[in-house]
């Protein structure tokens, strides 16, 4: 397979198996290897984020999306940003305003090469024709840009697993298997930048030499702009009045003069700043990015975890139904030496979690009616026995008419990030929750507490409890079925789900405050591993419609799917991230017939009669027609309304609607058992595209950008050919 942006892909698979004396099967193994190589898209949007107190006019800067450094982190950046602190003689910040560090952008630091090596292997053997003995191991590799927390280059990423299974089809399986991984070179982009930024001179001192240059000389230049009026308390009723009625028209009217002033500051103060491009730059990042987050302001990741699994389950099949027995167990085995959960020093993780599960399955009148029951337990070390039980019912009116109904209670137990966390993103630190989170403050009401003058009164403090098993109940119907000459399809179903202790986040603010004034001191923002306090319900709506004609399928899915917190005061970020509605309509055929001419009695002597347009040799070549049912093709539009993704402070934002075209066309040669096909992803928007700012930008109407991941890509289109060959050897007696 090979398309746009350097895409080169090759996958190969061979099969084969043994027979005894007997001649029957007795040995197989198969053998899959795959490899993929393109270069990614970018990341390229230099949008404020969510949480930037300024937009692209502010001359101070702002904070980009895609930029990172240009954060707001430990020091104020905004020291002269309102009537108190303006005006010559005393303040000398006229113009200065709120502003930003200069940042690095993430395609400077980065390589957007991707590549990924899979390797699998099966050996299978038979003990007889329905005992059989599994062993399989996989292997993958590669190097890519992923969007989790922050934004991290893999690089030479590394997993691997082992896998053993002996089962009997429809009675019984025993299966094990191990989990491997090592990090390799991944390292943390967005802290990449930080180190880098630190590396040239600590943030605070960068905002104090930014401030003192303006105080120095800037401030004058400015106050020589055209409808400058200084403050006079013989003229002007209050500092304040001149604020708003003087100086803010005058800094609005001189923009564009006021952001150059700032642009030659920023001249100044980076003057050694390791710049992209430049030898310093490239070794200083080799530095940063080769060391470990915890050896010395490193963003280097070392995890070299693995997980161990255990799962055996039994069917017995007396005459009132089949019963299943089952347990399972899991082994958490993370190494990530601090840089990602708090396994620092000599501390060891290790989690384990087990359960067993029942189940009676119950069939009347020929299957037209199913019954089935279950219910599992299910403890891990860090939390309470957990019992969710579950019931469906099928009921079939008629082979094509199904409807099912069920009611199931389920777990989810916190994950080790939600355990164990303890990683610093820039912006917060995020941590995981065993033992709970007392006093932290919350970010709107630290920000009301300053907004005019200091008030620690309208602080609001608030306890974030230990972290809990997720619970959810769910309801849910649906029917699938034929209609219509059985040439139409439908399935649809409706759920609703409520949760208690659904499994979120808060973010606030840990400080202290100097009783005589000042701003708040030591203050950090951490993210908080949390349950709702209140309840979570969730539902939705699912619809697919196929109508088959002839060779041809014209087909259509909708969803609706909605999250509604009950308590308005709960501070929990859910991070739902899924659209309210989005579908998908698509057109295909399969194995339609095609005629090509093909030409008989076609030499090189006449076909150079025939490129030179001789009528005589023309007549004597005879045309016959080569038919056969070789052609498909395939269309799909999806369209995906907008919503709120919820993730690292430094990338929550809207992901604004979004639809594509993905479409192809494919040929099959029998004769070569050959697949040839061309397609292309994303080739077409049929609605306007918005950035991630809600603003209506430009595009090429066949080169469709998308925004699916708030701080990711614009992801365009992708235009393929591949050519699939199957070879099948056949085997003696």
């Amino acid at each position: 397979k090979v398309g746009e942006r350097g895409l080169n892909q090759l996958a190969v698979r061979y099969a084969d198996y043994f027979t005894n004396d007997e001649g029957r099967k007795t040995f197989g193994y198969k053998v899959n290897a795959f490899y993929m190589q393109a270069y990614d898209w970018e990341a390229e949007n230099y949008n404020p984020t969510q949480d930037s107190e300024h937009d692209a006019t502010n001359p101070g800067g702002y904070d980009k999306v895609n930029v990172y450094g240009d954060e707001v982190l430990d020091n104020g950046n905004d020291d002269y940003n309102s009537a108190n602190s303006l005006g010559n003689p005393v303040g000398k910040g006229t113009g200065l305003g709120a502003f930003y560090r200069t940042g690095y952008r993430e395609k400077d630091l980065v390589d957007y090469n991707t590549d990924n090596l899979k390797l699998n292997t099966t050996l299978s053997y038979r003990f007889s024709d329905s005992v059989q003995l599994d062993y399989s191991f996989n292997f993958s590799t590669g190097s890519t840009v992923y969007q989790g927390d922050n934004r991290y280059r893999l690089d030479n990423i590394r997993f691997w697993q082992n896998h053993l299974e002996l089962k009997q089809k429809g009675k019984f399986f025993i299966r094990l298997y191990s989990t491997n991984e090592d990090a390799g070179d991944t390292y943390d982009i967005v802290t990449t930048a930080f180190r880098l930024n630190e590396a040239d001179k600590p943030e605070g001192e960068w905002y104090n030499r930014y401030e003192s240059n303006w105080r120095r000389s800037r401030y004058s230049q400015v106050e020589a702009l055209p409808g400058y009026v200084a403050f006079d308390p013989n003229v002007h009723e209050s500092k304040e009045t001149w604020y708003q009625n003087f100086y803010l028209p005058f800094v609005e009217a001189n923009r564009d003069e006021i952001t150059k002033i700032h642009g030659e500051t920023r001249d100044i103060i980076d003057n050694f700043r390791y710049a992209p491009g430049t030898s310093s730059f490239d070794s200083t990042f080799k530095d940063i990015t080769s060391r470990l987050f915890t050896e010395n302001d490193g963003s280097r990741f070392y995890d070299k975890s693995a997980l161990y699994h255990f799962q055996g389950e039994y069917k017995f099949k007396p005459q009132f139904g089949i019963i299943t027995v089952g347990t399972s167990s899991r082994l958490y085995a993370p190494d990530s030496r601090g840089t990602i959960l708090n396994d620092t020093g000599d501390v060891v993780i290790r989690n384990l979690e087990a359960g067993i599960y029942a189940g009676i399955d119950k069939r009347w009148k020929a299957d037209r009616m199913i019954l089935n029951v279950t219910t599992r337990l299910d403890k891990n070390q860090n939390f309470n026995l957990l019992a969710s039980p579950a019931t469906s019912f099928i009921y079939k009116h008629r082979p094509n008419h199904v409807f099912r109904t069920s009611f199931s209670a389920a777990i989810r137990n916190p994950t080790l990030a939600d355990q164990y966390l303890l990683y610093d993103v820039g912006r917060a630190t995020l941590l995981g929750n065993l033992n709970g989170f007392d006093s932290l403050i919350e970010i709107q009401s630290l920000r009301d507490a300053y907004e005019v003058e200091r008030d620690l009164t309208k602080l609001n403090y608030y306890n974030v409890d230990p972290i809990r098993p997720e619970q959810a109940r769910t309801f849910e119907i649906g029917y699938k079925g034929n209609i219509a000459n059985e040439s139409i399809f439908i399935d649809a179903g409706y759920y609703y789900t409520t949760y208690k202790d659904f499994i979120g986040y808060n973010i606030g603010v840990q400080a202290s405050f100097d009783p005589i004034g000042g701003p708040p001191q030591g203050a950090e923002v951490y993210r908080v591993a949390a349950n709702a306090t209140s309840d979570v319900t969730t539902q939705g709506v699912s619809v697919g419609i196929n109508y088959f004609f002839k060779k041809y399928n014209l087909g259509g899915n909708y969803s609706w799917n909605v999250l509604n917190k009950q308590g308005t005061d709960d501070p929990i970020i859910p991070a739902f991230n899924t659209p309210e509605h989005k579908f998908n309509i698509s057109f295909s055929g399969t194995r339609i017939q095609t005629s090509i001419p093909l030409l008989r009695g076609l030499n090189f002597k006449n076909l150079v009669s025939l490129i030179k347009r001789d009528k005589t040799t023309r007549q004597k070549l005879e045309f016959d027609k080569y038919k056969g049912e070789n052609f498909g093709f395939g269309i799909n539009y999806k369209w995906i309304q907008g919503f709120i993704f919820e993730g690292s402070p430094q990338f929550t934002g809207i992901v604004p609607t979004y639809d594509l075209l993905d479409a192809q066309i494919n040929y099959e040669v029998p004769k070569w058992d050959m697949t040839f096909k061309l397609g292309g992803s994303n080739i077409l928007g049929i609605m306007p595209l918005f950035d991630a700012n809600g603003e209506n930008s430009q595009r090429s109407i066949l080169n469709n950008l998308n925004y699916q991941v708030y701080g990711g890509p614009f992801v365009g289109r992708m235009v393929y050919f591949s050519a699939q060959h199957n070879l099948v050897f056949k085997k003696d007696k």
